[in-house]
């Protein structure tokens, strides 16, 4: 009896299963050969051949062909006007851009309000910058500056959550051209120097940035940023006239932050809402972290502070 519900019903089930199950019913009948096809999200995990690689890297030459073969066979057969989310999770790099930039063109063509590219090998935090796949937004900026505004430069407008493992990325590109963006996560980006978010007009609300070793400085000024992490290698960092801002993780250098002379480096304001500090604090055994007793002063409404410490 479940065949005779309208197909809405049916593909909003559908949607609620993975991806490879919900492909599956396309045996049932021909009332099902195709619902599959609508399904309002994507996610391409393949846990259990990463961790085959993980056990036995050379499996990755041969099993990297069959990921993006398999991708893009969903991607031709997807027939859904809109999708909610896209995530791909699988050990790849730029050498497999071309198929990487059709699935983000074809992800932001559809509307979908989540992206996410976890391109990071299975067990690792860390890859050469230089492997990494690069965002295409060259591409993007030739659509929107183009007199006919196509379907990719609106579908950036829609984008809400954007996750990035092993992406170069331009932050100014992304906020600049998602003017819907919440979320937003980089991780191991060889792209990022100078980090600036700014601008009340921005409506993003969580930022985490985490091991993109070449930057300098990240200032965040007169936004409504709600949480921010940050993890990586000491930095100057600069924090003024965010009032919404009320969860803070910082954690510097390889094992946690480097304190006395380095903490000097932080502009720490004052945080009128801000209710929970984490700090990952990396130090020598003669270290003192009385130091960061003077952030507590900054936070008058602070009712968890977090120091998780790890002595050399």
């Amino acid at each position: 009896y479940i065949s005779l519900l309208p197909d809405d019903i049916l593909v909003s089930i559908l949607s609620r299963l993975t991806l490879k199950e919900a492909a599956v019913t396309s045996n049932l009948s021909r009332r099902w050969r195709y619902l599959w096809t609508n399904v309002t999200g994507l996610d391409f995990d393949a846990n259990e051949t990463l961790d085959s690689i993980a056990a036995n890297p050379k499996l990755r030459s041969s099993e990297r062909p069959k990921y993006i073969n398999w991708v893009n066979r969903v991607v031709r057969q997807h027939k859904g006007p809109t999708l909610n989310s896209v995530r791909i999770c699988f050990d790849l790099d730029k050498t497999s851009k071309c198929a990487i930039d059709n699935w983000v063109k074809f992800a932001v063509a559809k509307r979908a309000q989540r992206l996410e590219l976890d391109l990071l090998e299975n067990g690792e935090i860390l890859r050469q910058p230089m492997r990494n796949y690069t965002f295409p937004y060259k591409h993007f900026s030739q659509c929107k500056s183009s007199r006919t505004q196509s379907s990719i430069s609106i579908g950036l407008k829609c984008l809400k959550s954007l996750s990035l493992k092993c992406v170069n990325v331009n932050v100014g590109f992304v906020l600049s051209s998602c003017p819907a963006l919440q979320y937003l996560s980089i991780h191991g980006s060889g792209d990022l120097t100078n980090v600036k978010v700014s601008g009340s007009s921005l409506v993003l609300k969580y930022l985490e940035i985490v091991f993109c070793l070449g930057i300098d400085t990240i200032e965040i000024t007169n936004v409504n940023l709600v949480s921010f992490s940050y993890l990586g290698p000491t930095i100057k960092l600069i924090i003024s006239d965010v009032p919404m801002l009320d969860e803070i993780s910082i954690g510097e250098g390889y094992s946690g932050l480097e304190n006395n002379e380095n903490i000097k480096v932080f502009a720490f304001p004052e945080f009128p809402n801000l209710k929970q500090l984490i700090l990952k604090v990396g130090a020598w055994d003669d270290d003192s972290l009385l130091e960061f007793t003077s952030l507590i002063k900054a936070c008058p409404i602070l009712n968890r502070f977090v120091l998780q410490v790890c002595v050399f």
